[in-house]
Formats: structure tokens, C-alpha cells, sequence
């Protein structure tokens, strides 16, 4: 015998279902949900960055004072680009990636030794 408990019971349990298995998901079907967080260094507004995939298309770039998300991405070769725009490296700053909190791509630029190494 079913009552209004139970149906509500079980329209939460179907929709954490749907939410906790991705069918609710911010990626498209053939694409995975990749994090990525760029900076973390001193000097974050010297910093740009791009990733480009193995075409050259342009699919993100940025400032690293506010680079932190997610992107949806196909399986594939992608290309990540740093530049500083003082030339001193990334003063600590770094660019990481990560799948399902496993990290898959880690870019570290650091000049800064080669120029004041004494």
C-alpha cells in the first residue's frame, strides 16, 4: 500500500539517483568533466594561460587570478600554454587538471632560478 511517504520517499530516491550517476550532469554525452585550477604563485596577475586541443582550437584561456573550474572535454591530446608577462616564471604558480579528483596534467613554468641564481 503505497501513501504519500512513500511516493515522496521514492521520488528522492530517484532523483539522488539521477543526480549522483550524472544523468543530471554539465557534460555532454562523450565527454568528461575535467577541474582545472591555474595559479597559486606570487605574482598570479603576470600570468596567462591557454589550452588548445590537438587541432590548435582555442578551448580555454586566462588570468590566472581567477582560474578555477570545470570544462567538459572528449577524450583526446590537449595542449596547455603558459606565459609571464614579466619574464621571471610563475613564482610558484602552477596549472593542474584533474579527473574525478585524480590528477591527469600538471604545467609548472619557473624561470625565476635561471636568472638570479647566484
Amino acid at each position: 500500500m503505497f501513501n504519500i511517504y512513500t511516493k515522496m520517499a521514492t521520488a528522492l530516491g530517484a532523483f539522488a539517483l539521477l543526480f549522483s550517476t550524472g544523468a543530471w550532469g554539465q557534460c555532454d554525452p562523450g565527454t568528461l568533466p575535467v577541474d582545472y585550477s591555474v595559479g597559486g604563485g606570487t605574482y598570479d596577475s603576470e600570468i596567462s594561460w591557454q589550452l588548445n586541443d590537438s587541432l590548435g582550437n582555442n578551448i580555454l584561456s586566462g588570468a590566472a587570478e581567477a582560474s578555477a573550474g570545470t570544462v567538459c572535454l572528449a577524450e583526446g591530446v590537449y595542449t596547455f600554454s603558459g606565459t609571464d608577462s614579466y619574464g621571471d616564471g610563475w613564482n610558484g604558480a602552477s596549472g593542474n587538471f584533474t579527473l574525478y579528483g585524480n590528477l591527469i596534467g600538471s604545467y609548472v613554468m619557473d624561470v625565476y632560478d635561471c636568472f638570479y641564481a647566484g
